[in-house]
């Protein structure tokens, strides 16, 4: 039985930082183009070892799973506006008097000026790693169509879940955990596969995609939460005569 899916997938972007080669004016026309991450590898190049010295000076790494500065809060590299591009430190509450940290935020603001920054945090780290966890929990009960991520998003200080939810998983989240706790990110990147099912187990089968039947080699892929009325047929795709259905 040849069917038609239609599958709601995660879209996983990878980006990556590095220096990559411009390309060369056709004929003398137009100009080179611009490597986006160049000023903020030349910025890092500048302005990292100072900040790891005085980060190691105040909070020096014994080992190497332990960063000894989690406790007090997080920082990360705020590249947005690459005019104006800043370390941004995200304090606890109850740290922002420790002397350590004082003196670190003078340190750093006398050494690099407008390119820091420390703020209060809205929440601690523990605090979103605990909700993290505990939505990791729910979301493993739920019955999800396609991928699934959650995790905590540094810069919006917040749990970043995303996946493709019903509303009323969406609302048992929401109701469960603080609205400005939770940022959701609906995934809905459909990906139509064309293929033969050749095995079914639980709510699982395994699908052969049809453009690479050739003899006994041939690529299939599992997938999850299928609709009851999909049927098995345990022959070689190769044998089936193309038939058609949609889920």
């Amino acid at each position: 039985m040849k069917i038609t899916l239609w599958l709601l997938a995660a879209l996983l972007v990878l980006s990556a930082c590095g220096k990559q080669a411009g390309t060369k004016p056709a004929d003398g026309l137009g100009s080179p183009q611009e490597d986006p991450y160049e000023e903020q590898l030349i910025f890092e190049r500048k302005y990292v070892p100072i900040l790891e010295e005085e980060m190691n000076k105040r909070f020096p790494v014994t080992d190497p799973s332990v960063a000894p500065f989690a406790q007090y809060g997080t920082y990360y590299l705020d590249a947005g506006d690459k005019s104006r591009m800043k370390f941004v430190f995200l304090v606890d509450r109850e740290d922002e008097e420790t002397p350590e940290i004082k003196d670190l935020q003078a340190a750093l603001m006398f050494k690099l000026g407008s390119h820091v920054e420390f703020k209060e945090s809205k929440y601690s780290q523990a605090e979103l790693q605990a909700a993290a966890d505990a939505i990791i929990k729910i979301m493993e009960t739920k019955k999800l169509i396609g991928g699934w991520s959650v995790g905590v998003d540094v810069k919006k200080e917040k749990v970043k879940v995303e996946a493709y939810l019903s509303e009323a998983v969406k609302s048992e989240l929401l109701q469960a955990f603080r609205p400005d706790i939770v940022d959701f990110q609906m995934l809905g990147t459909r990906i139509a596969l064309s293929g033969y099912v050749i095995a079914k187990q639980d709510n699982r089968i395994l699908v052969a995609d049809s453009q690479s039947l050739k003899g006994e080699v041939y690529a299939a892929s599992w997938f999850s939460n299928v609709p009851p009325d999909i049927e098995n047929r345990k022959h070689r795709p190769e044998h089936h005569a193309p038939g058609r259905c949609s889920a």
